[in-house]
């Protein structure tokens, strides 16, 4: 039976002989369409390295037109990399081998009130996908005074029940990968209690625990405009030296130092391929083996390899911006040490980057 009205069956099967094969042809050609508009878009990927191109012949092949096939955009894609990565070769070098960190005091600017121009920070950090420390940032935050006890935070969330990370083994490096680690749930109250225990056998940390509302008036919302989408913030605390092993975030990222210091080294997400990814059985996507403050060469001779490593120290009151994809490595010092972060939506562009960073077909 032909389902369209006053067409006899085999006339309908004529139809369909003649006039299927039109429409799959038709589609087909859209579809093209569409993946050469893509295409052209994909061109445009990573606009934070227009620095680079810009200058004799490097523009031209952000002009040129390409096939659509994967060597081709591979070639492409290594060339953005190349152009990215040679920033740093231009740096003047500090500490060793470690870039040049874009740092601004914002003591001088409205007491510290006023972040940073928006449309300035978006154009030359979030956009380039670039960090930068912001000192004295958040140095008017009434958590930066009323925080310095544990006794204020015990009598506003004492009860609030939290996850804490622990270390049964008693060491101070914590990754949810790694043996000895557990999450236990306990009160706040009674986390402070062990914390601050000097005669207990492993470590405790308090992780990505969202910032709670008795305390959350003692803090203030990073002002970037309408350039970022705050998603959530986190409250960390810890003591005696906690170290973050060296991993990667996928959103841009604001570190607030409360109380105690944090020393951490940031690697371009461009050098993915010389960082060791995965813990050698399972892969892990976001976790590189090496540690970059003390690296074994022999054992990882491409990280010697690395470009654009930084190196900064952040203490009360300042913040840092870690973009989404960066490596880092954190360290915190061996006292109480407390920090709020901010979790925004990262640049489209660089999701789509990494994607493509990340691919079986690119690490070939």
């Amino acid at each position: 039976m032909c389902l369209i009205s006053g067409i006899s069956k085999k006339g309908c099967i004529n139809l369909t002989i003649f006039v299927l094969p039109q429409i799959l042809i038709i589609s087909y050609i859209v579809f093209v369409l569409h993946i050469t508009h893509l295409a052209k878009r994909i061109q445009l990927l990573p606009q934070y390295y227009q620095d680079e191109v810009q200058q004799g012949e490097d523009q031209q092949y952000l002009n040129d037109e390409f096939e659509i096939n994967s060597g081709e955009v591979t070639k492409k894609i290594e060339q953005y990399i190349e152009a990215y990565d040679n920033r740093f070769d231009k740096d003047e070098k500090l500490d060793g081998d470690f870039s040049q960190i874009a740092e601004v005091d914002m003591q001088v600017l409205e007491n510290g009130k006023k972040l940073i121009d928006f449309q300035k920070f978006y154009h030359d950090f979030q956009s380039y996908n670039m960090p930068i420390v912001l000192r004295n940032a958040v140095k008017h935050w009434k958590a930066i005074f009323k925080w310095q006890s544990d006794e204020y935070l015990v009598s506003k969330i004492g009860d609030r029940e939290v996850q804490v990370e622990v270390r049964e083994d008693g060491e101070n490096k914590f990754a949810y990968f790694q043996k000895n680690f557990v999450k236990s749930s306990m009160k706040y109250n009674e986390f402070i209690q062990i914390y601050k225990d000097p005669n207990r056998k492993a470590n405790y940390y308090l992780a990505e625990f969202g910032i709670p509302e008795e305390i959350v008036e003692d803090i203030e919302e990073i002002e970037l405009g309408l350039f970022m989408n705050l998603e959530y913030t986190n409250f960390w605390q810890g003591a005696s030296g906690t170290e973050s092993l060296p991993h990667t975030d996928d959103k841009d990222n604001f570190l607030c130092q409360i109380t105690g210091k944090k020393t951490i080294i940031l690697i371009p997400p461009t050098q993915r391929s010389k960082l060791y990814v995965g813990d050698g059985k399972n892969k892990i996507r976001n976790y590189s083996q090496v540690d970059f403050f003390n690296p074994n060469l022999q054992n990882f001779p491409l990280f010697s390899q690395i470009k654009g490593k930084m190196k900064v120290e952040i203490n009360p009151g300042d913040a840092l911006f870690i973009p989404a994809f960066w490596w880092h490595h954190v360290k915190s010092s061996n006292e109480r040490n407390l920090a709020i972060n901010f979790w925004y939506t990262p640049n489209f562009m660089h999701s789509l980057f990494q994607s493509i960073l990340e691919s079986d077909e690119f690490n070939q």
